[in-house]
């Protein structure tokens, strides 16, 4: 379990890594080549892998039954969601 954990964690940390480098390109480069959307679709993917293991870490644990519905697990889907679109 604990192994697991820090694997998530690492993971999660190496993802917003990436979400930072890789927004600061995005953002100061803007070019219209093969490359650029190579980073555009790995930002995206990294973003949507990234929300779903904080999400599944942070909501899936604690006892009640509808914590998906707590303040905090719905404000990570809505911001989820808002940088998907």
């Amino acid at each position: 379990m604990f192994l697991s954990r820090l694997s998530v964690n690492r993971s999660l940390a190496v993802l917003i890594g990436f979400l930072a480098v890789s927004a600061i390109y995005l953002y100061a480069f803007p070019q219209a080549n093969v490359f650029y959307a190579v980073v555009v679709f790995l930002h995206v993917l990294a973003g949507v892998a990234a929300s779903i293991l904080y999400s599944s870490g942070w909501c899936a644990r604690g006892g009640r039954p509808n914590r998906w519905f707590a303040p905090e697990c719905l404000s990570i889907l809505l911001g989820a969601i808002r940088g998907w679109c």
